[in-house]
């Protein structure tokens, strides 16, 4: 017997030689067709209107905003978020309705800082804009991702869900494939059968951050175009 054998059955029955064994990754815990089944379930489930009070923290450039929000919204992707500032002042008002963005801004110091129009673009990434396509099992969880039109800074949009519930926990959107902006959901809450995150962060990679805490909630909250509106324009 040559050398080299040798050394390998004595490494082996020492214990010196390990096999190569990789961890396997996690599993999920159901077929495709029962995660699908259980998505579109979530989703008809959703409310048609609601209304949601969130204390909100935006951040620009290290400077850090502190506001409440008032958000009404339609399961079509209407909506208006108003906000006013930790001590009172209103900072402005902004609505997408039937597809067209109007915007007014209360507090003049404010304007110079954020844009209103893209804090509610914000508000549309977190609540809006999902990922249609089919579920693939990554990592233990769901993800679906699917392209987005009209939009000059994104063109997709990548959902992450939980094996079991399907719930949302993660958002990211890309552009021409580098990613933009993510948003983290948490503080799960089931409400009327469908998934209420009570924490929201959305980061954007051009400095701007955004974190709610929803204090209040009411699903089915009637929403007429006459309460999307701003006023005043």
């Amino acid at each position: 017997m040559s050398g080299r054998p040798v050394t390998v059955l004595v490494a082996l029955l020492c214990g010196c030689a390990q096999p190569d064994v990789r961890p396997s990754p996690p599993s999920v815990s159901m077929s495709v067709e029962a995660a699908e089944a259980a998505r579109a379930a979530l989703v008809s489930k959703e409310p048609g209107s609601f209304k949601m009070l969130h204390q909100v923290v935006a951040t620009y450039q290290v400077q850090k905003y502190l506001m409440s929000g008032y958000f009404l919204a339609r399961k079509d992707g209407s909506f208006r978020v108003s906000a006013t500032a930790a001590l009172g002042p209103k900072l402005f008002d902004v609505a997408k309705l039937d597809g067209r963005w109007e915007a007014r801004v209360y507090l003049k110091d404010f304007a110079e800082r954020f844009d209103p129009t893209n804090l509610g673009r914000s508000v549309e990434r977190i609540y809006f804009l999902p990922a249609t396509g089919p579920l693939a099992a990554e990592s233990g969880s769901w993800v679906s991702r699917s392209s987005i039109a009209g939009e000059g800074d994104i063109d997709a949009v990548e959902e992450w869900r939980e094996d079991g519930t399907l719930a949302l926990r993660r958002k990211r959107y890309y552009r021409a494939g580098k990613q933009v902006v993510q948003v983290d959901y948490g503080k799960l809450e089931l409400v009327q059968g469908s998934w209420l995150a009570r924490t929201v962060h959305l980061t954007d990679s051009r400095g701007f951050s955004l974190e709610l805490s929803v204090t209040g909630y009411e699903p089915g909250f009637p929403v007429p175009d006459d309460l999307l509106r701003v006023q005043g324009l």
